[in-house]
């Protein structure tokens, strides 16, 4: 039995217990598919793939070409297949595995994660999430369906189970109507940072950053915020060809204006009377992460990171009188307006950040290539009319399709998602998960709610207890040892950051 693995542009890092949950499920041979500027990823994975075989043994590969969004001669392709035999470094041995061996201080890694429920969805054939309504004990709501797709081997789609239709107008005081919204939108920001969406306007913001072999982009805290520089800015760009026969750019310095830092360290402050983050720091934790990210830099080849500029102490005061402004005027209007639970940005914060990524752009030789990236409309029109280039990202929107399926950066080829990357991004969005493996099986996933270490949002680790740890042990039915994949999971990736 065959499965297929696309890479378009994902981290690498999410992709090997990715294909190690395929081969653990009886996927006899994996084929890695890359494509443009992502081809040395397929290697490198099979490569890594290819050392657990005791025997010595060895990858195949083959190139092939597919047709290109941008119309231009088709885009290159390589592919690798992986076959590993039943004498591999991560099977069973004849003792079980230890679930205090799987947890460390209450988190369980992404590797395992992943293991546990790629297993449990290829035995259920389909697994189901719910979330509250509330952090404080709303009413607990079925959100999705993850499917299995039985045509498309390690492929799922989702099927939202709540009501996700418009109420009238007249309904928009109704706490009913509240809650619908807010999980609708939170929903469409989780599955965005999961690459599940792309923004709309995606093929004309890759086009523009593609125009120059060397480029430098200033990033507004939207972009960060969205996770969209490593979940989907990279995918999209590793497969536009600008030009024939030339893939650009290969080169890209990302700006982060201190400012941008300023006010995600504020985000991350943001606790309730219990210690625990709000939705607001959980956001700015994940930004933090996706700093974290881009600066480590593991398998994103030309891709640097710098700061600009420095902080601005009256910028806290200001949002301070800010905030207790918004406070009042929301106990005046009893109507939800989705804001994305943050502190609204006002005018001079977006000003001074723009104004540090121009000051560290005047102090370099760059003329062209420059782009200021930002989701708000109103900040990349006023840097557009000054004179500069500037790229609106223009969010995605969740409409009202029941179900949703992988993007497709090019024709007919789906994007290959982890399963463990949508149940991350889910678990920060909404704090916690309660994931039903059957009608009487349910396990709970948290997101780290106090922050007491990096490590935890670095790596991708959730909370979970040990009792949920070991109902999903007794359903995994996989062939490998997952101390041993945990084990092996950790050697590669530090000998990855060891060498950056």
């Amino acid at each position: 039995m065959k499965a297929r693995v696309n890479l378009l542009g994902g981290k690498l890092f999410e992709y090997i217990p990715h294909c190690l949950g395929l081969l653990d499920n009886g996927v006899s041979n994996v084929e890695i598919h890359a494509f443009g500027g992502n081809s040395n990823q397929a290697l490198i994975l099979a490569q890594i793939l290819s050392k657990l075989n005791e025997r010595k043994s060895n990858y195949t590969y083959n190139v092939n070409q597919y047709d290109n969004v941008t119309k231009l001669p088709k885009l290159n392709s390589i592919m690798t297949t992986v076959e590993l035999d039943g004498q591999n470094n991560l099977m069973k041995g004849e003792t079980d595995v230890n679930v205090e061996n799987l947890i460390h201080d209450g988190f369980i890694d992404f590797s395992t994660y992943q293991l546990l429920f790629q297993n449990a969805l290829n035995v259920n054939e389909s697994i189901k999430i719910s979330v509250e309504t509330s952090p404080k004990g709303g009413e607990i709501i079925d959100l999705l369906e993850i499917k299995l797709l039985k045509e498309k081997e390690g492929q799922y789609e989702l099927e939202m189970l709540f009501d996700n239709s418009r109420t009238k107008i007249d309904d928009y005081s109704s706490k009913r109507y509240v809650k619908k919204s807010q999980i609708k939108d939170r929903l469409c920001f989780a599955l965005y940072r999961g690459g599940y969406l792309l923004p709309q306007n995606w093929e004309e913001i890759a086009r523009k950053l593609s125009s120059y072999d060397d480029i430098i982009v200033g990033l507004d805290s939207s972009l960060l915020k969205d996770a969209f520089i490593s979940s989907g800015l990279l995918s999209i760009l590793s497969v536009i060809e600008k030009r024939e026969y030339v893939q650009t750019p290969n080169w890209i310095l990302f700006v982060i204006p201190q400012i941008v830092m300023q006010k995600l360290e504020k985000y991350v402050r943001m606790k309730d009377s219990y210690g625990r983050f709000t939705y607001t720091g959980r956001i700015g934790f994940r930004a933090l992460q996706e700093i974290m990210e881009l600066r480590k830099n593991i398998g994103h080849q030309g891709v640097s990171v710098v700061s600009a500029g420095s902080g601005d102490a009256l910028l806290d005061v200001n949002s301070l009188l800010r905030s207790m402004n918004n406070n009042l005027m929301a106990l005046q209007k009893e109507r939800y307006v989705p804001n994305r639970g943050m502190t609204p940005s006002n005018a001079s914060d977006s000003m001074l950040i723009r104004s540090q990524f121009n000051t560290f752009v005047d102090n370099t030789s760059f003329k062209k290539g420059v782009y200021f990236l930002t989701a708000d409309k109103a900040s990349a029109a006023i840097y557009e009319a000054s004179g500069n280039d500037s790229v609106y990202v223009r969010r995605p929107i969740l409409k009202n399709q029941k179900t949703i399926q992988a993007p497709q950066l090019i024709p007919n080829v789906d994007k290959t998602i982890p399963l463990g990357n949508l149940l991350y991004e889910l678990a920060v969005e909404y704090g916690e998960l309660y994931v039903h493996l059957s009608n009487d099986k349910v396990v709970k996933l948290e997101c780290d709610s106090k922050g007491k270490s990096l490590s935890s949002w670095s790596r991708k680790r959730l909370r979970m207890s040990n009792r949920d740890v070991t109902e999903l042990l007794s359903i995994y039915n996989g062939k490998f040892d997952l101390t041993k994949v945990l084990e092996f999971y950790e050697k590669v990736k530090e000998s990855f950051e060891k060498a950056d």
